[in-house]
C-alpha cells in the first residue's frame, strides 16, 4: 500500500460540482450540505504493492474476508497487507485481458468470468470449469456480468442470460433474453430484475425458479441498473419512474459503474466518479488526474468502504478511518513538503507556516491564494531580515503576527508594514495568557511582549513554557546539542513573582508542554512525562509499539480527552483514561500519514477542531474523531499448508474442521496464514503455538509462516491468534488438527509382529540361559560328588595308612615323624577338598548353608562349650553366589583360625545375619588381642582385608590387647533381588 503517495485526497473540490462531459451539464450545489463521505482514508494497491496489472476491472470479496481483484493481466488476492498473484485456474490462462468478471459464491467460493467461460473455484481451493452451452454464435457467450444468489450465479451474456446452479455446475439459457446484451443485474426480494438490450432496451422481471419472465418494460438504455425507491438512477443527477415517460437520451448515465453506498449512490467512469447523498446532493470524489481519474469498476467490501479500480490502481475508500491528508493536494503541499515547518497559526483568515531557514507562507483557504516571506518580487527590499529566516515561533493575536518575538505583521498588512519589537535573542516559544498578556521566553529569559518594550521577568535560558489555569506559568530550561540540560521545571506565579522548581529525570529535555488542570504534559527527549504540580510527582510514559518513536517534540490535546504527540517516528494518540498498555496508538506511513518527524510545537487547531502537526516535509491535516474507536484486529486463518518431501514442495489448503494428515516422508510443513482486513492491517501481528510441541505462544517475526520439521507421529493442534497493542488478541474460528502419520515401521500393525517376536525370542534366550544355568547346577553336583566320593576316599585312605605305619615297632624316629607329616598332610588336604566341595556344590548357595559351615568350624576349633551361636541365619532362603560364599567362608576360617592359634582364645563368639542393608557377620573371642595401629606378622589379615574388598564387602576388625577381638563384616545386598530379611527370634 502506499497512501502516502496518493497526492489527490478524496475532498469537496468547490463549491459547484461540474459532471463528466459525457454526462449532461449538471451543476448541483454541494456546499450546502457537509460531505460525510469525502474525506476518507485512502489506500492505494498498485503493481508496486504487487498487483499483476496496474488496471482493475473487477473487485469482489470472499466469505473469508479476503478481496480480490481482477486485472487486465491477470486475478490478485488481497488480505490487507499482501497480494497473492494467480496466473492460471484449471488450465484457463487468466492473463492477456481475458478475465472480465468476478462474483463471490454464496459458499466461500470465487465466481470468475472469462471472455469465453465461467470458472469456479471452492473454498477448499478446487477449481471447476463450467460448461457454457451455447445455441447462438461464439460472440453471444462472452461474459460481461456476474450476480451471485444463494445458491448459485447470473452470467450476463452479450447475447443472453444463464442461470448457473452452483452444485451441480449446470447452466441454464434464460430464454426471454436470447440474443439480447445484458447491462446490469439486480437482485431484488423475489425476483432477477434485468437491464437488457441494444438500440432500444427493457427491464425484465426474472423468476428464479422457472428462469421465465413475470414481466417486461421499455427502459432507458443506461450503461449500468440501480433501481433505489422504485426510481432508476440515470446519474448522479437524474432519475426515472418506472410509470414515466422513457428521458431524452441525453439524460441517461453513460458510466459504466452505479451502486450503492452509505445511503447514497455511486456514479462513476470515465469523467470521475461521483457520490449523490440521500438529500441529493452530489459530490464528486476526486481522484488522481490522469490514469487514476478514470474508474473502471467499484465495489463496497463489509466495513462499508467503497473499493474503485481505475487504470492506476484500487483505491480503497474508508470515511470511518483516520485520515492524514494535506490541507489543499495541490501547490501548498508542494511548497511544505520542501520545508521543515516550524510552528502553524491562523491569523487574519489566513494561515501561516514557518519553516526552518525557508521563510513564512501564507494561504487563504477559500480563495486559495499562497504568499511566500520574504518574496523578492513583492518585497525587493525586505526590513525582516532581524527576524532571521530560522522562524521558531510564531505568536497570533486579533491585531498582529509575532515572529521570533521580534517582528510582526498586523492585520491586513505585509512584509514592507512589519514592526520590529526590541528583543536582543530570537523567541523559543510564546503565548496568552487568560488574561491576553503575550509572554516569551529566549535564552535570556522569560518576557512580557504585549506592550511597548518587552519587560524581562525571570533571569534564565528557557526552551518552552505554558500556563497552568491557576495563572501559574512553567517554563522548561533551553539545553544545547551537546552537554546534558538542566533537568527542571521554573513555576512562575505572575500574581506575586514567587516562584518555585520541580525537579525531572537527569537528562531531561523538554520541547513542548501543556498543561492541564493541575498537571503538565511534556514532550520530551524520553517520552511523555506527567508532572503533578501540587507534589512534584513526575510520571513517565513511553509508547509500547516497537515501531513507535521514543524522542517526542510536541503535544496537542484534541476535544475528546486525548492528548496528540508528535514523534521522531510518526503521530502517537494518548488516552490517559486508558488501560495501562492501551494508551498509545501509533500512526505511521501504514495509515497514509506522509511525515514520519514532526518538528517541536509546530501544531495548531482550525475551527472544525481537526488537528494540524507541522514537521520534516509539510503539514498533515486530520479529524481526530475518527480515531476514538479502533477497530478490533481481523480474524486470522490458515491460509495454505507448504509440505516438502523427497519429492519436492507441495500445496494444501486445509479445509475447515477437517484434520491436515501428513505421510510419514513428509519432512518439513510450513503453514501460511493471514488476517484478512483493511483497516490499521499493517498493525496486526500474529501469534502461534502447536500443542505438545511449544510451551508457549512463539510471536511472527513478519514472515507471517510457522514451519515445523517432521514430528512424532500422532495429533497435534495449531493455535493462530491475531492483534496488536491497542486490541485484544484474537483467536481463529477453529484450530488446525494436524496428524503426522507413522512410517511403516512405526505402524501398529508392524510393531505388534515385532513385539511378539521380541518376546519369543526373549522367551527362548530366557529358556536357554535357564538350561545353561541347570546345566552348570548339575555340573557342580557332579564334580562336588567326584570329589567327594573318589578324592575324599583316597585321601582318608592315604592318612589312615601312613597313621598306621608311623604306629609299627622298630621304625626309626626320622621314619615315624615323616609318616606322621603324611598322615598330616592328607588330612589337611582332605579338609581342604571338602571345602572346595562344598563351594561348588550348588545346593550350599544360601545364607543357611554359609552359617551352618561357620558354626561347625567354629565348634570343631573350640568345643561345643567354647562357641556361642546367634543363629539370625536359620532358614534365610537368602541366596549366595558361590564366589561370595567361598570368600566369605576363607574370611571368617581366617578369623578364627587367628583366634584359636594366635590368640590362644577358648570362647569364640558368631553372629550372622541379614537386615535391609545387607548381610552381617561378627566375630568375636576372648583372647589376648593385640594393638590394631600396628602392622602384625603374617599375611593372614591382609587376605581378609584383600578378600573383602573383591566382593565389595566392609571389613573392621577392633581388637586390644588383653581385650580379645571383635571382627565386624558387612555385605551390602547379598543377592540381586533378594526379598527382605527375615526376623527370628
Amino acid at each position: 500500500m502506499r497512501p502516502a503517495g496518493l497526492r489527490k485526497r478524496i475532498g469537496t473540490w468547490a463549491a459547484t460540482v461540474v459532471l463528466a462531459t459525457a454526462m449532461p451539464a449538471i451543476v448541483r450545489s454541494a456546499a450546502a450540505a457537509p460531505c460525510p463521505v469525502c474525506s476518507p482514508a485512502i489506500q492505494h494497491f498498485g503493481v508496486s504493492e504487487g498487483l499483476s496489472h496496474n488496471a482493475v476491472i473487477a473487485i469482489t470479496q470472499d466469505n473469508d474476508g479476503f478481496v480480490w481483484l481482477g486485472t487486465r493481466d491477470g486475478l490478485d488476492r488481497l488480505d490487507g497487507s499482501s497480494v497473492q498473484r494467480f496466473d492460471q485456474l484449471a488450465g484457463h490462462d487468466l492473463r492477456a485481458e481475458r478475465l472480465v468478471a468476478l462474483a463471490a459464491a454464496g459458499d466461500g467460493g470465487l465466481w470468475i468470468g472469462l471472455r469465453d467461460a465461467l470458472l469456479l473455484r471452492e473454498s477448499s481451493g478446487a477449481v471447476r470449469d463450467i460448461a457454457l452451452a451455447s445455441n447462438t454464435d461464439d460472440d453471444s457467450m462472452f461474459v460481461s456480468r456476474l450476480l451471485t444468489d444463494p445458491n448459485g450465479v447470473w452470467v450476463g451474456l452479450d447475447g443472453g442470460l444463464l442461470r448457473v446452479d452452483g452444485a451441480r455446475g449446470v447452466a441454464q439459457r434464460v430464454p426471454a433474453l436470447d440474443g439480447e446484451p445484458v447491462r446490469g443485474l439486480q437482485r431484488l426480494d423475489d425476483a432477477l430484475l434485468v437491464l437488457a438490450g441494444r438500440e432500444q432496451c427493457h427491464l425484465w422481471w426474472i423468476d428464479p425458479a422457472s428462469l421465465t419472465s413475470r414481466r417486461q418494460l421499455e427502459a432507458p438504455c443506461a450503461a449500468a441498473l440501480l433501481l433505489q425507491d422504485g426510481r432508476l438512477r440515470l446519474d448522479s443527477s437524474v432519475d426515472w419512474s418506472l410509470k414515466g415517460p422513457l428521458p431524452p437520451e441525453s439524460n441517461v448515465n453513460s458510466q459504466p459503474v452505479v451502486l450503492p453506498w452509505r445511503r447514497g449512490a455511486v456514479f462513476a467512469g470515465v469523467g470521475g466518479a461521483f457520490w449523490r447523498s440521500p438529500e441529493g446532493d452530489v459530490h464528486r470524489l476526486g481522484l488522481e488526474e490522469g490514469l487514476g481519474s478514470e474508474v473502471l469498476t467499484a465495489f463496497v467490501d463489509t466495513d462499508d468502504a467503497l473499493w474503485l479500480g481505475t487504470y492506476d490502481g484500487a483505491l480503497r475508500l474508508d470515511p470511518d478511518m483516520p485520515a492524514f491528508g494535506g490541507l489543499d493536494d495541490g501547490p501548498l503541499d508542494r511548497l511544505l513538503a520542501e520545508r521543515a515547518v516550524s510552528d502553524i497559526a491562523f491569523f487574519d483568515r489566513r494561515w501561516w507556516f514557518g519553516s526552518f531557514d525557508q521563510g513564512l507562507l501564507s494561504w487563504d483557504e477559500a480563495t486559495a491564494s499562497i504568499r511566500r516571506w520574504p518574496d523578492a518580487v513583492a518585497d525587493p527590499q525586505p526590513v525582516l531580515t532581524e527576524c532571521t529566516a530560522y522562524l521558531w515561533d510564531l505568536l497570533a493575536d486579533d491585531q498582529r503576527l509575532l515572529i521570533n518575538a521580534r517582528c510582526s505583521i498586523p492585520v491586513d498588512g505585509s512584509a514592507g508594514s512589519t514592526q520590529l519589537l526590541d528583543l536582543q535573542d530570537i523567541a523559543r516559544d510564546s503565548l496568552i495568557d487568560g488574561a491576553g498578556r503575550q509572554w516569551a521566553v529566549n535564552a535570556d529569559g522569560l518576557f512580557r511582549i504585549d506592550g511597548g518594550e518587552p519587560a524581562r521577568h525571570v533571569i534564565g535560558a528557557f526552551e518552552t513554557l505554558a500556563e497552568a489555569p491557576a495563572g501559574e506559568l512553567w517554563l522548561a530550561m533551553m539545553f544545547g546539542p551537546h552537554g546534558e540540560p538542566e533537568a527542571a521545571l521554573l513555576g512562575y506565579r505572575i500574581a506575586d513573582a514567587s516562584r518555585r522548581h520541580i525537579a525531572l529525570p537527569a537528562g531531561t529535555r523538554v520541547y513542548d508542554m501543556h498543561a492541564d488542570d493541575a498537571m503538565l504534559w511534556l514532550a520530551t527527549g524520553r517520552g511523555l512525562l506527567r508532572v503533578d504540580t501540587g507534589s512534584g510527582e513526575v510520571t513517565t510514559f513511553v509508547a509500547p509499539q516497537p515501531e513507535a518513536g521514543r524522542v517526542f517534540y510536541s503535544v496537542q490535546p484534541d476535544s475528546f480527552g486525548a492528548l496528540w504527540v508528535g514523534s521522531n517516528r510518526g503521530l502517537l494518540r494518548f488516552d490517559p483514561l486508558a488501560a495501562e498498555g492501551r494508551r498509545f496508538r501509533h500512526f505511521d506511513a501504514r495509515d497514509g500519514l506522509a511525515i514520519s518527524e514532526f518538528n517541536r510545537r509546530s501544531h495548531a487547531v482550525d475551527a472544525q477542531g481537526r488537528l494540524l502537526f507541522g514537521g520534516i516535509g509539510g503539514v498533515v491535516r486530520f479529524d481526530p474523531s475518527r480515531s476514538i474507536h479502533m477497530p478490533p484486529a481481523p480474524q486470522p486463518r490458515v491460509t495454505r499448508a507448504l509440505v516438502w518431501n523427497r519429492d519436492g514442495e507441495r500445496s494444501i489448503k486445509p479445509a475447515t474442521g477437517e484434520t491436515l494428515a501428513l505421510a510419514a516422508d513428509d519432512l518439513t510443513v510450513a503453514l501460511e496464514f493471514a488476517a484478512p482486513g483493511f483497516r490499521r492491517a499493517g498493525h496486526v501481528n500474529f501469534r502461534y503455538r502447536l500443542d505438545g510441541v511449544d510451551a508457549t505462544w512463539v510471536n511472527d517475526a513478519g514472515a507471517r509462516s510457522a514451519r515445523y520439521p517432521r514430528l512424532a507421529p500422532g495429533d497435534y493442534v495449531f493455535r493462530l491468534q491475531a492483534g496488536s497493542d491497542e486490541t485484544d488478541w484474537r483467536e481463529a474460528n477453529s484450530p488446525l488438527d494436524l496428524r503426522f502419520l507413522p512410517a511403516w515401521y512405526e505402524s501398529a500393525w508392524f510393531r505388534l509382529p515385532v513385539l511378539l517376536t521380541v518376546v519369543l525370542a526373549a522367551w527362548l534366550l530366557y529358556r536357554w540361559r535357564l538350561a545353561r544355568l541347570l546345566e552348570m547346577e548339575r555340573l557342580r553336583l557332579r564334580i562336588a560328588a567326584d570329589l567327594h566320593d573318589e578324592m575324599g576316599s583316597e585321601l582318608a585312605a592315604i592318612g589312615m595308612s601312613a597313621s598306621m605305619l608311623g604306629q609299627r615297632e622298630g621304625l626309626g624316629a626320622n621314619e615315624r615323624r615323616r609318616l606322621t607329616g603324611v598322615a598330616e598332610s592328607a588330612q589337611k588336604v582332605a579338609e581342604s577338598m571338602r571345602d572346595i566341595v562344598w563351594y561348588v556344590n550348588p545346593e550350599k548357595d544360601s545364607v543357611t548353608a554359609l552359617g551352618e559351615r561357620l558354626q561347625t568350624l567354629a565348634r570343631r576349633l573350640f568345643g561345643e562349650d567354647g562357641v556361642s551361636v546367634h543363629n539370625g541365619w536359620r532358614d534365610d532362603d537368602a541366596g549366595l553366589s558361590m564366589a561370595v560364599r567361598r570368600e566369605l567362608h576363607l574370611i571368617c576360617r581366617e578369623a578364627l583360625t587367628n583366634a584359636r592359634r594366635h590368640a590362644e582364645a577358648d570362647r569364640i563368639e558368631l553372629r550372622l545375619d541379614r537386615d535391609a542393608d545387607g548381610l552381617y557377620i561378627e566375630i568375636a573371642d576372648n583372647g589376648r588381642g593385640f594393638v590394631t595401629d600396628t602392622r602384625p606378622d603374617g599375611n593372614g589379615l591382609g587376605n581378609m582385608a584383600r578378600r573383602a574388598a573383591a566382593i565389595n564387602a566392609k571389613l573392621r576388625i577392633d581388637s586390644a590387647p588383653g581385650q580379645g577381638t571383635r571382627i565386624h563384616l558387612r555385605l551390602t545386598h547379598p543377592r540381586r533381588g533378594a526379598g527382605p530379611p527375615t526376623r527370628l527370634a
